[in-house]
């Protein structure tokens, strides 16, 4: 009697996906998660909806994926719905790439920066340690990405406090006198339609108003009354002493004062 075999027949199984991905976010320099995506655009999509409510303005996003070392970036709400990600792995590029593609994502674009970056360890007036380190921690490199966030944001990153966003302001107005192409624009436009001679004579005041942070208009007007007030700043004589402190926008302000009687003089 031959035996009879009955087939045994196997379950099928869907095989693990051993290579998923996985993208979680965290609150910047925290360990708790908030939620997870699995992909760079869902991700955004969940960012987005964060900011919108002002939960969540500096989110860090963490792909896992067992077949790749983990990567980091940093997504941080900047101005008009546009957003910030901060990081060099290529993940961060990803994330850069949906949100200058077509359309953004989910309502958010990305944050248009200047060709020309700052490096924070070049900055005019250093970040304090405690602060540099923090910011540092959260992503930021430059100072075009620190003057890209709205001051009000900044209490939502751990540990920025009022003081913090204090040094970050007076660190971004010192460094805006001193950009190089920023102050050469304002001297062109200050000096537009004087006389070479007029503007020779007055050179020594030129850079502290282009350099000030000054509305352009105001900037513009006292250079205009120095240029009518010649005897108070002669070739011959020493500046006023309030240019001493050129910098100070007050003493700016005190110097047209001080010529305005000169001006109506004049007429």
């Amino acid at each position: 009697m031959s035996a009879v075999v009955v087939p045994i027949t196997s379950r099928l199984r869907t095989p693990i996906d051993r290579h998923a991905v996985s993208i979680v976010a965290r609150d910047v320099g925290a360990k708790e998660e908030c939620w997870r995506a699995i992909n760079a655009r869902g991700a955004l999509e969940y960012v987005a909806r964060d900011i919108r409510d002002r939960q969540r303005l500096f989110v860090e996003l963490h792909r896992i994926d067992e077949a790749h070392p983990p990567q980091s970036a940093t997504i941080v709400a900047a101005r008009n719905s546009t957003v910030l990600a901060l990081g060099t792995a290529p993940f961060a590029g990803e994330l850069r790439a949906v949100l200058d593609g077509p359309g953004g994502c989910a309502g958010l674009s990305l944050a248009r920066l200047p060709e020309s970056l700052t490096p924070l360890q070049h900055l005019q007036l250093p970040l304090p340690r405690g602060t540099r380190t923090i910011l540092e921690n959260a992503g930021f490199t430059t100072a075009e990405e620190l003057a890209a966030v709205p001051p009000e944001n900044w209490t939502q990153l751990g540990r920025v406090a009022a003081k913090r966003t204090d040094e970050i302001a007076e660190v971004l107005a010192v460094q805006s006198r001193h950009r190089p192409e920023r102050a050469a624009q304002r001297r062109d436009r200050l000096v537009a339609g004087l006389a070479p001679s007029a503007v020779a004579h007055l050179a020594r005041f030129l850079v502290p108003l282009a350099e000030s942070d000054l509305p352009e208009d105001v900037a513009a007007d006292i250079f205009s009354q120095l240029a009518l007030a010649p005897l108070a700043c002669s070739a011959e004589s020493e500046p006023p002493v309030l240019l001493d402190a050129a910098d100070s926008d007050s003493a700016l302000l005190a110097l047209a004062a001080s010529e305005q009687q000169p001006r109506e003089e004049l007429k």
